[in-house]
């Protein structure tokens, strides 16, 4: 793992689950490199519009968010959950129940 995958979490390979403090970590760091601000100045209640985020920073977050959960996300995820805190808050909770709900008596649901 080079500086940058440790600093980022970008390993290129996807966890089984993230927790909401990972998710929330994640996206301190990877917001603050799109809009160029240290990752300190980042308030997670604040909306993402704040920090300056445009339409193909928050599409270029959407894709590289799925990459590193591992599952596919709705390009408009960052604008239906604008803050940091709902956005780790929701993929968080959808990651326990798709992980919860994958498997019923040992068989994957169809």
């Amino acid at each position: 793992m080079n500086d940058q995958e440790a600093a980022t979490g970008n390993t290129g390979t996807a966890a089984a689950t993230r927790t909401e403090a990972e998710i929330q970590a994640w996206l301190i760091s990877n917001i603050a490199a799109l809009v160029e601000i240290d990752p300190a100045n980042i308030d997670i209640k604040k909306p993402l519009e704040y920090y300056g985020m445009d339409s193909m920073q928050a599409m270029h977050l959407s894709g590289d968010l799925a990459d590193w959960v591992g599952r596919q996300l709705s390009p408009t995820v960052v604008w239906d959950y604008p803050t940091i805190e709902l956005l780790a808050s929701h993929l968080a909770k959808n990651e326990e129940h798709e992980t919860s709900s994958a498997y019923v008596d040992g068989n994957q649901e169809l």
